[in-house]
């Protein structure tokens, strides 16, 4: 199973996995967000129903699925009767409950649930600053760690590319794309790709 998704064979090896049964769970999980990401992925055939409803379907089938499923949401660049169609399926509150929901976490100083909650409602594009701040005020500390930083920035670039692409958005945009470089890079050293960090600081310094 490993080889079969190292080798894009997501498809395939979904079916192996279901047929290995428990043993297999974990890979068989894997692939499934794999192949839900790939359908996303999809730019000229996202926005239909049919990959839409298949990359959820999918997340659906694995365990702890909320935030994947809050991804899918957030990245969907439809209207907002199929975004709150896509929630429904997705068991994720309407677009109108969570700019409430965001302003609430907002409220309460809860930062990762002010972000969710702001991708998912009509104006995603105010999780940016919110989110960059966070970032930029936690990595000033001296023994800040990479697993807090992390989830926020993965859960950031989720945003809809028509929103970040917004001239208003142009600095915000600029310093996510600086912080996702820097993080990635430190990532991949823990992860043992070196071959792609010497890449991500150049680009994270251009």
């Amino acid at each position: 199973m490993a080889y079969l998704i190292r080798g894009n064979e997501l498809e395939l090896a979904v079916s192996v996995g279901t047929v290995l049964g428990e043993s297999a769970a974990p890979a068989t999980y894997y692939a499934l967000e794999l192949l839900a990401r790939k359908c996303m992925m999809i730019p000229m055939c996202f926005p239909s129903v049919g990959y839409r409803n298949l990359a959820a379907d999918l997340l659906l089938m694995t365990p702890d699925n909320e935030l994947h499923l809050v991804k899918l949401c957030a990245f969907y660049p439809g209207c907002i009767e199929e975004i709150n169609d896509l929630h429904k399926k997705c068991k994720l509150p309407p677009v109108e409950e969570c700019m409430q929901l965001a302003e609430m976490a907002h409220a309460d100083g809860n930062v990762f649930e002010t972000i969710k909650y702001y991708l998912l409602s009509k104006e995603p594009e105010k999780a940016l600053p919110i989110g960059i701040d966070f970032v930029k005020e936690y990595i000033s500390i001296s023994n800040w760690t990479l697993d807090t930083i992390y989830p926020v920035l993965d859960l950031l670039s989720y945003i809809r590319t028509e929103k970040l692409v917004l001239h208003t958005c142009t600095e915000a945009r600029n310093e996510l794309l600086i912080l996702c470089g820097y993080i990635g890079a430190l990532l991949a050293i823990r992860r043992q790709y070196q071959s792609i960090v010497p890449a991500l600081y150049e680009y994270t310094c251009s």
